[in-house]
């Protein structure tokens, strides 16, 4: 199913602009690593690298074997990072400390799926 999403995606973006009679400036041009190390870091927008990795996966034809172990990787580092801050959270009395802890929750597990997402696509 991830896989029609992502071909429904790609075959928008190649169609569209052709249909409107104007080519995208952003169309087939990758997102280099350089560039995804540093969005790894702003805050939400890092989030998005998911999609490239996603477009990463349909371009290399890597399968679904490969979505489903990175899949499961982050799914096991956001359980620990979320267990780790709500343990945190609950020992904490002062609602300004907790609303903090919150946004650390956040930022950190944005960070550390684009940081897996970066490093699976660094690797040959």
């Amino acid at each position: 199913m991830i896989y029609e999403v992502i071909n429904v995606i790609i075959i928008t973006q190649r169609t569209v602009p052709c249909v409107l009679g104007k080519k995208s400036k952003l169309e087939g041009v990758p997102v280099n690593i350089k560039i995804q190390k540093v969005i790894m870091f702003i805050p939400i927008v890092n989030f998005f690298l998911i999609f490239v990795w996603l477009k990463y996966i349909s371009n290399n034809n890597l399968g679904s074997r490969y979505f489903v172990k990175v899949g499961l990787k982050i799914i096991l580092m956001v359980a620990i990072v979320s267990i780790i801050f709500g343990l945190l959270d609950s020992l904490v009395k002062n609602i300004f400390f907790s609303g903090f802890i919150s946004w650390m929750e956040i930022y950190i597990t944005l960070f550390l799926i684009s940081f897996i997402v970066v490093k699976e696509q660094e690797k040959p």
